[in-house]
């Protein structure tokens, strides 16, 4: 039996230690703290919007500017730039083609590629949101938004709305936090606003809304445990293996119905000649982050990661 490395068993004492109850209420209390701090240090409001906020990140040494709802805590983080990496990979990798930004958030991803790509789509099904996408995007003649979410279904459903944290909000009721309240993200996860929204499918949408001659789709999907609906569904497209993808997802164990399913949905991508490049989902990661494929059968499903799947050559 192989012996674990000393940053896996750094990592396997983190994991067992912010099990126990005691861990769970430090770490709360600390995330709280930090969360009143970010709040009471802001300075930037919205001129007309008195619900929404002027937030920033900074990637690559330029500063980026969005609107964003200041009842949410994530408002207040964005500018640590966790997505950073994530971005900057896109920004400078990706082929020049349509952009799918699926579960758009506050649109970061999209406001930094928008300048590097054709056209860019936006889907948001949070109303509070899409209101703020509507202000950041405004004169952006290459941005389309959507207040609709995207499945493997056309249909009218349910969706609970997430008001104090926007980044959990899904489709998927597996996703909600647990009881307890440890620290204010908990308490904003504690609130949801049941809203009838659309559901689309991609696979219609590119049929109806991209040109014929348009040969490059990049898509980025992060709608908390969703992905495999809409992965589904793009297999199903007909063009699939006549057009060149790129498509990005979160894959994170505590999002994730059935673990089973995303090796199944990943498998057939295989069989159809696409290519896997596994990213970090910390940035704190991408130092060891090798710019490489990664075959199939190497692929770590025990491990949360962003997963790009692609059919044309990234490197």
């Amino acid at each position: 039996m192989k012996s674990k490395k000393p940053n896996e068993q750094q990592n396997f004492v983190i994991r067992l230690l912010k099990k126990l109850e005691i861990i769970k209420i430090i770490l709360g209390i600390k995330n709280t703290l930090k969360v009143f701090s970010q709040i009471n240090n802001w300075k930037t409001f919205h001129p007309t919007k008195k619900n929404m906020i002027i937030t920033n990140f900074t990637l690559e040494n330029r500063k980026y500017e969005i609107v964003t709802n200041k009842y949410d805590l994530r408002s207040y983080l964005i500018k640590d730039g966790k997505q950073n990496h994530k971005i900057s990979f896109l920004k400078k990798f990706l082929k020049k083609g349509y952009f799918f930004d699926i579960g758009t958030n506050y649109g970061e991803f999209s406001l930094v590629l928008s300048e590097y790509q054709k056209k860019v789509f936006c889907f948001e099904p949070n109303f509070i949101n899409y209101e703020c996408l509507k202000e950041t995007f405004k004169n952006f003649n290459n941005v389309s938004l959507f207040n609709d979410a995207v499945s493997n279904q056309i249909a009218r459903q349910k969706m609970p709305i997430k008001l104090m944290s926007s980044g959990n909000s899904s489709l998927n009721s597996n996703t909600n936090i647990g009881n307890k309240i440890y620290s204010m993200y908990d308490f904003g996860n504690s609130f949801n606003v049941s809203k009838e929204i659309n559901l689309v499918k991609l696979s219609n949408f590119f049929l109806n809304s991209i040109p014929i001659e348009e040969n490059i789709i990049n898509i980025k999907i992060d709608v908390e445990g969703h992905e495999n609906n809409i992965l589904e569904d793009l297999l199903t497209f007909k063009d699939l293996e006549k057009i060149s993808f790129f498509i990005i997802f979160e894959y994170n164990l505590s999002t994730q119905e059935n673990l089973n399913d995303t090796k199944i949905v990943l498998e057939k991508f295989f069989e159809k000649n696409f290519k896997f490049i596994i990213i970090p989902q910390l940035k704190s990661d991408m130092k060891n982050f090798e710019y490489n494929y990664t075959n199939f059968k190497d692929i770590n499903f025990k491990k949360s990661s962003e997963i790009c799947i692609t059919n044309y050559n990234v490197f």
